[in-house]
């Protein structure tokens, strides 16, 4: 029944999206994925917000009724005509003439795909090359799905508070606060979401890990997007470019993790994509424009509540709405009053999904950056308990503490490792990035600057400001966007290399740098843990037999057991409420040794989880008349509760 009703609310979820779809009148098929995209997942983050937020019923079925709801809500509007239904394909082709294409001659664009009926070899070439990049995404992406199954969550950072977010809304079936460590409260929750959505419906994380994956999904269609609108590629080559960022090793070995960051990349490339067409399609008169601020407003609001930094991620993007807008209004192409309406509009979309958290979390703490300092030109603006630079000196790898930024950078990318992890600090975007992506970059950025300066600034300038701007980025997994442009100037540069020689051996150092790169992924996990994992029952494929046996015992004990741990010895949550949120997890406020056990009777507590020589072990050690040793694993200790 739990899998009918999943599969429902997702069939909804989609019809809606393909719904809407049609009406937008985009010019490719790469578009309407896109959209698809972006509205399913604007849809499930918008019904749980309303379910879980407004109406405080955050349960299977009524998530199914709003889903249900919309789409005939959207049904109705559209056979009354409140929906225009004019849906027409434009060629994005036809999209982007008039000085979008890279290459033009004597007026005319000259064909993307190079008389390959006279050129045979090339084609062939070319078709294997891409075929390959191709086989080698959708191999990674079932190796990635098989792993989902096999493997329950095991990533820090997702079970210190990513999941532990999802799974205290759920056990108290509404969005709110919890008790646990203050990120659950304070950072945005949008992929949380996600997350929520793929666990609300099962009553198990099973499918929950596909997070990630979805949204690389997602990144790797925007990526063959901006290759085709932003430089012209052919269809064959802007796929290529997509694979190539798919194949990133920091993406393939984060996919499968509940962090954020490869669904922050993944977000604002399409983000980016859809404010890079409103661009185009505004400054060329295309009736369609407002399509794109539909959906560069509710990819710009997801992007913004993934993480904090999608501040400046959007902010900078959204220059690409503004900017025009000013140009036409300067030149008397457009009135005042609709120039501000649709940037009225585009705001306005951004908001529910965009400012929800920061605003929520403004009223909790009184800074929607909490607990961030936020000062700007010197004044702060918001006080906070600690920096953003304090934070990222912590996390810097000793290696890089006392060097420049750009010598942190250029270090952090020449040091390739022989084995990736989902939190990679030195390396992570494979030998691809340092030894070709990067010098094609360089060519493209020359080539632009002299050449076609419009897509100079529109693709290639933004994404450099927000690398600039962003903090730390020598750290791969957060600059995953920079990857995007990498591939796109190595696409390119293959695409228009006119000796053909030079072509085939970029094309096969590209494969040898790729397959070298994976070869080290599969490290992360190698066959004989999936053996090992295909031995086991589901049951069994837990977090505390799989990783951490310290939480082995959470699989044995009667559900809805009460456990109790020290907040401030134990940072791992999610494990201790089980892989069907079972049990439940409670947080004793203000915890003292005289009436240690007298607590823990009023609090219905059944399981003291404690740590070796801390203050909760000392104190069930001294009650062994109402405490029993339940189980023990290394320095961590589990009591009973007479």
């Amino acid at each position: 029944m739990q899998i009918i009703i999943f599969a429902l609310a997702n069939s909804c979820v989609l019809f809606s999206a393909v719904l809407l779809t049609r009406t937008l009148k985009l010019a490719s098929r790469v578009e309407n994925l896109l959209s698809v995209f972006t509205l399913t997942v604007a849809q499930i983050m918008l019904s749980l917000l309303l379910v879980g937020g407004i109406l405080a019923r955050l349960r299977p079925t009524p998530a199914l009724l709003v889903n249900l709801a919309i789409a005939l809500l959207l049904t109705v509007l559209l056979k009354i005509g409140v929906i225009p239904p004019g849906f027409e394909r434009h060629r994005l082709s036809r999209a982007i003439t008039g000085g979008e294409g890279l290459y033009r001659r004597g007026g005319q664009r000259v064909a993307l795909l190079r008389r390959w009926t006279n050129l045979q070899s090339q084609f062939v070439m070319q078709f294997l090359w891409v075929a390959f990049l191709l086989v080698c995404s959708c191999a990674e992406f079932t190796w990635l799905v098989l792993r989902v199954y096999l493997f329950p969550p095991y990533a820090w950072d997702a079970l210190a508070y990513h999941l532990t977010t999802v799974a205290a809304w759920i056990q108290a079936a509404r969005i709110t606060t919890t008790p646990f460590v203050i990120w659950t409260n304070v950072y945005p929750h949008n992929a949380e979401l996600l997350y929520t959505w793929l666990i609300l419906f099962l009553g198990r994380d099973t499918l929950v890990e596909l997070g990630q994956l979805i949204f690389a999904t997602g990144g790797l269609i925007a990526v063959a997007g901006l290759a085709r609108s932003g430089v012209g590629l052919s269809r064959p080559h802007a796929l290529a470019a997509g694979c190539l960022f798919f194949l990133t090793p920091v993406v393939q070995v984060q996919a499968n993790t509940n962090y954020i960051d490869v669904a922050l990349a993944s977000m604002f490339l399409i983000s980016f994509y859809f404010h890079l067409r409103f661009c185009q399609a505004f400054l060329q008169g295309q009736q369609n424009y407002l399509s794109y601020v539909l959906l560069a407003g509710l990819s710009g609001g997801i992007t913004l509540g993934i993480k904090s930094v999608g501040i400046s991620y959007i902010g900078v993007s959204s220059l690409l709405v503004l900017v025009p807008l000013l140009l036409t209004i300067y030149r008397q192409r457009i009135t005042m009053g609709r120039a501000t309406a649709c940037a009225v509009l585009y705001t306005l979309l951004i908001m529910p999904l965009g400012a929800f958290w920061y605003i929520r979390t403004w009223m909790i703490y009184g800074s929607p950056l909490h607990p961030f300092v936020v000062s700007l030109f010197g004044y702060q603006i918001f006080s906070g308990t600690q920096t953003l630079q304090s934070l990222v000196l912590e996390q810097t790898p000793t290696v890089l503490q006392g060097l420049s930024g750009w010598q942190q950078v250029i270090r952090s990318w020449f040091h390739e490792p022989a084995f990736y992890v989902y939190d990679q600090q030195l390396g992570g975007f494979g030998l691809q990035w340092p030894w070709l992506m990067l010098p094609a970059l360089l060519v493209l950025s020359g080539f632009t600057i002299r050449k076609r300066p419009a897509i100079f600034m529109r693709l290639i300038l933004p994404f450099i400001v927000i690398f600039l701007i962003q903090p730390a980025n020598w750290w791969s997994r957060y600059t995953l966007f920079i990857v995007a442009l990498g591939a796109i100037a190595l696409v390119h540069l293959i695409e228009h290399v006119s000796y053909r020689r030079g072509r085939w051996i970029l094309q096969a150092l590209t494969a040898t740098a790729v397959v070298i790169s994976l070869a080290f992924c599969l490290r992360h996990a190698g066959l004989g843990t999936v053996v090992r994992a295909l031995r086991l029952p589901a049951s069994e494929r837990t977090v505390g037999r799989l990783y951490y046996p310290h939480f082995a015992w959470i699989d044995d004990i009667p559900d809805q057991s009460r456990i109790v741990f020290d907040p401030g010895q134990e940072s791992l949550v999610y494990p201790l409420f089980g892989y069907r949120l079972q049990q439940q997890v409670v947080v004793l406020q203000n915890l003292r040794q005289p009436t240690f056990f007298e607590q823990l009777h009023q609090e219905h507590i059944d399981y003291v989880f404690t740590r070796e020589s801390t203050a909760y072990d000392t104190w069930a050690h001294q009650s062994n008349a109402h405490l029993r040793l339940f189980f023990t694993s290394g320095k961590y200790h589990v009591y009973h509760v007479q």
